[in-house]
């Protein structure tokens, strides 16, 4: 059976999001922990190597948990999309 060039494509679309999927948060689009941690880890070790420095910036947001309480899940949401996009 002969596989098609659309079917390769198409194939390589599903493989492209699925690893999309794995590495990054689906709401935000943000690196999921594990892979953030491996990309730290790689960057540390290169600006050891290379003499270079790195800056790190980490947001917590205090009580957050209340605007879903309050607004709903769906304006949590929104909320969360917003702050990524405006950082």
């Amino acid at each position: 059976m002969a596989t098609t060039l659309a079917e390769i494509a198409t194939r390589a679309e599903r493989g492209r999001r699925l690893r999309e999927l794995l590495i990054r948060d689906p709401l935000t689009g943000l690196l999921n922990q594990v892979t953030l941690l491996a990309e730290l880890d790689y960057a540390v070790d290169y600006g050891r190597r290379h003499g270079g420095q790195l800056s790190l910036l980490v947001f917590d947001l205090d009580r957050f948990h209340e605007v879903n309480e309050r607004f709903g899940q769906l304006v949590g949401d929104q909320v969360e999309r917003l702050l990524v996009r405006l950082l």
